[in-house]
């Protein structure tokens, strides 16, 4: 935004108007182009930071997911131990069932 300068009338007595008025062009250009050049340093920090969260959260994901492979293959092993424990009891409880009826008669 350009920025308007109230002068006194002596000010400008003193310069001339031309003078002045070429002064705060010269002030506006300037604060133009740092803004321009603040605008363009940011984006490519802003840059910069989306590429270095990208990765970090690339990297999160992968640790994720190597934590849950690992946290699935213990459930898996967890599961099949559970089954052979209930399968023997499955057998045992049919051959005592079985030697019962048998056994009666």
């Amino acid at each position: 935004m350009p920025y308007t300068a109230n002068f006194s009338e002596r000010f400008y007595e003193k310069l001339g108007h031309d003078v002045v008025t070429e002064l705060i062009d010269l002030v506006n250009h300037m604060d133009l182009a740092y803004r321009t050049e603040l605008r363009d340093q940011n984006d490519a920090n802003f840059q910069k930071f989306e590429a270095v969260l990208r990765g970090e959260m690339s990297t999160l994901e992968a640790r994720l997911e190597r934590k849950m492979e690992v946290g699935f293959a213990a459930l898996r092993g967890e599961m099949a131990a559970g089954q052979a424990n209930m399968l023997k009891w499955m057998v045992f409880l049919f051959l005592g069932a079985v030697l019962t009826v048998v056994g009666v008669g």
